[in-house]
């Protein structure tokens, strides 16, 4: 009967015993699972902001610098995008220089386009992408431009808003 008894005793954890650990491996597992996703989404939500951002600073300093040399200011069609002539490369020669927002398949761009001496006789290159809305008003009379830019991914949005004032005033 001894022997029974021991045998009866050391058989393992019970069925109840089995479910109960999973129950809280499970808990643990999801409650670990929701702070990791959670995690990655405020990663991915923060480097969409600090990308935007970046590539705004970007477009809107390199606008600003050659916007300031212009000693012209050509509007555009649409008040979305603007040319002028500056002299960009210090050659002491100014090339026509365009800033245009343009939509394709594969998203929106910020392109900054400018004559060369090739056989093409222009060159464009996107400057920025995920362009939202991209502005540009002109006063003529003060020579001053006020560029507006507003970049977005996902639910993440940025606006610039900036005023600039050409080194050329007398050129109006």
């Amino acid at each position: 009967m001894a022997d029974f008894k021991d045998s009866f005793q050391r058989r393992g954890f019970t069925l109840v015993e089995t479910i109960i650990v999973i129950v809280i491996l499970s808990v643990i597992m999801f409650s670990v699972m929701y702070f990791m996703t959670e995690g990655f989404r405020i990663w991915v939500q923060n480097r969409n902001y600090i990308e935007l951002r970046a590539d705004g600073r970007y477009a809107l300093s390199r606008m600003a610098a050659e916007i300031k040399l212009a000693e012209d200011l050509i509007p555009g069609a649409t008040n979305q995008e603007i040319s002028f002539h500056a002299d960009v490369d210090y050659d002491g020669y100014p090339q026509l220089i365009m800033y245009e927002k343009k939509v394709t398949s594969e998203g929106s761009f910020l392109v900054r386009g400018e004559e060369t001496i090739n056989p093409s006789g222009w060159r464009a290159w996107p400057l920025c992408d995920n362009v939202y809305l991209s502005m540009f008003s002109i006063v003529p009379v003060e020579g001053r431009v006020i560029i507006t830019l507003v970049l977005k991914k996902g639910n993440e949005e940025v606006k610039y808003i900036t005023d600039l004032f050409t080194r050329r005033i007398d050129a109006w």
